[in-house]
């Protein structure tokens, strides 16, 4: 790892393979697919004409003279270089998935469906003003040209599937916002595995295997959450409510949602950092911003990189695929980034059924609810029905079946009519930045932001509902509701926020915010934001190299809380003494070469599966979220480790045995192992959506070797069942930036640019991302014309006339009236 500003590293500067050397050629055997990047092209849609430069990374750099043709050119680029993952995301959205890729995607269409985003994305249009609309139809338009007239042909995913591009709608662009906070999960997927176990085991055991609130000092045991009280309980009278009390179901909703995550690269451990130190602790005086957003591992990523330009404004970043939208960049006033929030922004209803199926309990009676019936075609099969009810509390969620009691509906802030966008490209101060984000509907979001005049600071933003009651940690019962989900929203300044610290820096590692009272309980535990405070406290010298090397940090404070306690457990078993042995040196730096960071991955796993079986033995698989279901797992997936090393730290005959025991078993599966070093055991392979297909070599990056888990500031969380598995996330995207020198700034991908496999823009990102030195995305004039490779223009087209048949004269006498009406000749 370069510099002094973290401990670990990223395993070595070796370049290394991410694809077979074949596969670039299998793809180009099948057509280049080339965009247009030099020259001259008539597109239909545009205003004036736009100037698209791009550097030796495939970034393209716009002039446009107006905001709609900016993003008109966005939306061409990302057209030209993501059209396959379009075409994935606009399908999702439509719930047509399973009529490109097969029965296999079915669920996901199903899932879909009943939740309507399509239909949410037509009302938030509705509700949005002129600029965003004239945003979001530019935009639609743009992309279609960059797939069709602004490409040599169609993606090479589309050409083996025999299917031709569908015309992207400004709904679909208008759904991006709902389809990630969707993926993103954050509470109402928790409470489904909370009902699960509720269901199974009974509220002692809900309770036993709940980790406690997260605390300022991770690892450190806070009281226990009383989730079995209040209007958290799913059925009145019953802690474990059985036969009619709970939906059917459930079983098909985790593994049509653990499906969605994984074709559309979404999932409930979903996280990020972000900070911005001041101009107090930097070298040069002026603020750093640093954001890196983590996903599920895949090629291509949700991020594309541009750089626009206007007459009112500039922006660069990442843009989010599919949207006019850069939420991670900077505008020459500014730079911004944010992480997911886990905050309170949506509910499970359980909905009582009336006997025709089509109303609902309420109060003073019975609700009426909107159904209907689908169809979905399917890639050869026959077309299937789906039916789709929405009750006063929003879309049910679980399958509706015939004779079923009882349903579960979502309840979400970010299904409701608002804005579609954020216009942060027009954010001059820390003001106009929160301004932006007022009445966006995303799920909970923290934004910060770093300013060229040196202030810094952070704010908790998406919609939140004003609860008379705290958040709830399960399904809440829809015929007890009593307005507590009241309007109008929390505002700004009642979510938690700050500008400025009296520390130097503000840091958001999706902990519980600062407050008194936050809005929400599924908060992750402290362990990475915890580090980057104590290494953002260590200096005052931060430069890009620092700062860019605290990214890359594999330090886990984890192990430091949990060290003695582990040291201290009996080795009695060889195994186990082995294993406290090679524990006993190791420095806490979760690195590709360390074998006893792998062994200390394969003790949590074994000593989880140990302790929740013991507390939760029937449905022990739902809280430590097991495939094929990987919801959240309750709160316990989200905070294992602090819950494990709390219980480590205090102790107990039950714990003692059950570490005693995990401790040999990881040292022996680890021994049985040819190579026991952490990066090897567990490498990382970013996977693309075909990956079930005969070319999936071809199209997938790696495997590489990764350091990092999920306690440590460069994020590769294992999945706790599965140690050994690809990360559930990874760092997405990368981004420093030298605020008020905007030239200066680094920025990688895990993969490219482009999403054509037969391009070098596919992976010529991935080793500046592994590495963790980054590219620039050039700002200022003469640093855009020296990093220039190539220039397209793009011209407005006139609008052919079209020809007459010489055998109709009528229809030429009215061509002519026509053209004389428009003051042709």
């Amino acid at each position: 790892m370069r510099g002094a500003g973290g401990r670990g590293g990223a395993g070595g500067g070796a370049r290394r393979r991410a694809r077979p050397a074949w596969a670039r050629p299998v793809w180009s055997a099948l057509g280049r697919r080339a965009p247009r990047v030099d020259g001259r092209l008539e597109v239909e849609g545009l205003e004036a004409e736009v100037l698209v430069r791009r550097d030796r990374w495939g970034i393209p750099h716009v002039d446009a003279a107006s905001d709609a043709d900016a993003w008109f050119a966005l939306g061409f680029c990302q057209g030209q270089d993501r059209s396959f993952q379009l075409e994935v995301q606009l399908r999702a959205v439509r719930g047509t998935l399973a009529e490109l890729l097969g029965a296999e995607a079915l669920p996901v269409d199903r899932l879909t469906r009943r939740l309507g985003l399509r239909d949410v994305a037509t009302a938030q249009l509705a509700a949005s003003d002129d600029a965003a609309r004239t945003a979001i139809e530019a935009f639609a338009r743009g992309a279609n040209a960059g797939r069709t007239v602004g490409s040599s042909g169609r993606p090479h995913e589309l050409v083996l599937l025999r299917r031709r591009p569908s015309a992207l709608e400004p709904a679909d662009v208008a759904a991006t916002g709902p389809f990630v906070s969707f993926l993103l999960g954050a509470n109402w997927d928790l409470q489904l595995a909370r009902m699960r176990t509720l269901v199974l085991d009974g509220l002692a055991a809900l309770q036993a295997v709940e980790p406690p609130a997260p605390t300022a000092q991770p690892g450190q045991q806070g009281p226990a959450p009383r989730v079995g009280q209040g209007r958290g309980r799913p059925a009145p009278g019953d802690d474990r409510p059985s036969g009619g009390a709970v939906p059917g179901g459930l079983d098909a909703l985790g593994e049509e949602l653990a499906l969605a995550r994984r074709l559309l690269g979404g999932g409930a451990d979903a996280g990020s950092n972000a900070w911005a130190v001041a101009g107090t602790r930097t070298r040069t005086g002026r603020p750093l911003l640093a954001a890196d957003p983590h996903l599920a591992p895949t090629v291509p990523v949700l991020w594309y990189l541009a750089h626009l330009r206007t007459p009112g404004w500039e922006l660069a970043g990442a843009s989010i695929v599919g949207g006019p939208a850069v939420p991670v960049g900077f505008n020459g006033h500014g730079a911004f980034g944010l992480t997911n929030a886990y905050s309170d922004t949506s509910e499970l209803v359980l909905e009582d059924l009336h006997p025709d199926g089509r109303r609902v309990r309420r109060a003073g009676g019975w609700a009426a609810c909107e159904a209907r019936t689908e169809v979905i075609a399917v890639r050869g099969a026959a077309p299937v029905e789906e039916d789709v009810l929405v009750t006063p509390a929003g879309p049910v969620l679980t399958p509706v079946l015939d004779g079923e009691e009882r349903a579960l509906a979502l309840r979400a802030t970010w299904l409701e009519a608002g804005p579609v966008r954020a216009p942060v490209e027009r954010a001059r101060s820390w003001e106009d930045f929160r301004a932006a984000h007022e009445s966006w509907p995303s799920a909970g979001l923290n934004v910060v932001w770093a300013d060229a005049s040196g202030r810094i600071g952070w704010q908790l933003v998406g919609r939140h509902p004003r609860r008379r009651g705290g958040a709830p940690r399960l399904p809440v019962p829809g015929w007890e509701d009593s307005g507590t989900w009241a309007q109008p929203r929390l505002g700004l300044d009642e979510l938690p926020h700050g500008l400025g610290s009296s520390w130097g820096f503000v840091r958001s590692a999706n902990q519980a915010p600062e407050g008194t009272h936050p809005p929400g309980v599924d908060w992750a535990d402290g362990w990475r934001a915890h580090r980057l405070a104590e290494a953002l406290g260590d200096r005052a010298d931060w430069d890009l190299d620092t700062t860019a090397a605290l990214q890359l940090d594999q330090l886990s404070t984890a192990w430091s809380a949990a060290r003695d306690a582990v040291l201290a457990l009996p080795g009695v078993d060889p195994a186990a003494a082995a294993a406290l042995e090679r524990l006993r040196w190791w420095d806490g730096v979760v690195s590709e070469g360390s074998a006893a960071a792998a062994l200390w991955q394969l003790f949590l796993a074994e000593l989880a599966v140990r302790l929740l079986r013991a507390r939760a033995p029937r449905s022990w698989g739902w809280a430590a979220s097991r495939a094929p279901l990987a919801l959240g797992g309750g709160g316990f997936a989200r905070r294992r480790v602090s819950w494990l090393v709390g219980l480590l730290v205090d102790g107990g005959d039950p714990v003692v045995s059950a570490a005693t025991a995990a401790l040999a078993a990881a040292e022996r599966r680890l021994g049985a192992g040819t190579e026991p070093r952490w990066g090897h055991l567990r490498p990382l392979t970013l996977r693309h959506v075909l990956g079930g297909s005969p070319l999936r070599r071809a199209l997938e990056l790696g495997p590489l070797p990764l350091g990092g888990d999920g306690t440590t500031v460069a994020q590769a969380m294992p999945p706790l069942l599965a140690p050994a598995a690809d990360p559930s996330v990874v760092p997405s995207l990368r981004l420093v930036v030298d605020v008020g020198r905007w030239d200066d700034n680094r920025v990688s991908l895990p993969g490219g640019q482009s999403g054509n496999p037969a391009s070098p823009h596919y992976d010529d990102l991935l080793e500046a991302w592994r590495l963790g030195d980054g590219v620039p995305i050039a700002w200022s004039r003469a640093a855009v014309a020296a990093a220039t490779r190539a220039e397209l223009t793009l011209v407005p087209a006139v609008p052919a006339v079209p020809a007459v048949p010489a055998a109709s004269e009528g229809s030429a006498r009215r061509l002519r009236g026509a053209r004389l009406l428009r003051g042709g000749g």
